[in-house]
């Protein structure tokens, strides 16, 4: 499969997902927004890179359908926002000789508990590098996986 086919086939698990949690919301109620970081991503080995873990800054907006008892709560939706990356000859397939933070969006799917003091959950995203690297980024459109931490903002 082809990058340009793998990313919009990615893309489109990621909003037929969204959409399906937006319908939800119309029979099962609670809608939620938080504001959310994923402080840890884990991206697979790629082009011979190893496993990555990756600590750099995101921030994202998150809207889910949430359900919750006198104690807790437990939401699903999906998120998009932005993440710094780091950019070097590894990750560019030595198509660059120097290192640099990008800003990459990001965009993807979450699950958050939260026990109306503190949010954390999983993530499963992707990230798309915005500047003019990013068609020799080796994560571009590729999905990672993150434990995340949020703010209910509702």
């Amino acid at each position: 499969m082809k990058t340009k086919n793998k990313l919009n086939y990615t893309l489109g698990c990621i909003i037929s997902v969204s959409l399906y949690a937006c319908k939800s919301l119309e029979t099962n109620g609670g809608l939620t927004t938080n504001i959310i970081s994923v402080p840890c991503k884990i991206r697979p080995s790629v082009k011979g890179v190893p496993e990555q873990l990756n600590t750099n800054f995101s921030a994202a907006l998150y809207l889910g359908s949430r359900k919750e008892d006198a104690k807790n709560g437990f939401s699903y939706g999906a998120f998009s926002g932005l993440s710094a990356i780091t950019v070097n000859p590894h990750v560019m397939e030595d198509k660059i000789d120097y290192e640099y933070d990008g800003l990459a969006l990001s965009n993807g799917i979450a699950g958050i508990y939260d026990n109306k003091k503190i949010n954390i959950g999983l993530a499963l995203g992707i990230d798309m590098l915005t500047d003019k690297n990013r068609a020799n980024w080796i994560y571009q459109g590729k999905p990672w996986i993150g434990i995340l931490f949020g703010i209910t903002l509702n």
